[in-house]
């Protein structure tokens, strides 16, 4: 009958209603925390980062008292392949 269709479209209506409700809370839910892993991932990337930069001028230093040449070509990029410009040791 009419009215049992009627009833039938309802509840579907208000069940598919509900399940989509609850999707779209459970997405909200996990972009919320996505955007917060990521503001984490970057805050630590641009901190490891820092600290990297740190390092590697503390290290051009020591090069620079021990092997003035060799600072020399690290500045220019000569020793990019970190075998000393060809040159044997």
């Amino acid at each position: 009958t009419k009215d049992q269709l009627r009833k039938q479209m309802r509840e579907f209506t208000e069940n598919t209603q509900k399940e989509l409700e609850e999707s779209l809370s459970s997405y909200q839910a996990r972009a919320v925390a996505a955007e917060e892993q990521l503001v984490e991932m970057q805050q630590y990337l641009t901190k490891t980062t820092v600290a990297y930069q740190k390092e590697i001028m503390r290290l051009r230093d020591v090069v620079a008292q021990h092997a003035p040449d060799a600072a020399k070509a690290l500045r220019r990029g000569g020793i990019a392949d970190g075998g000393g410009g060809g040159k044997t040791r």
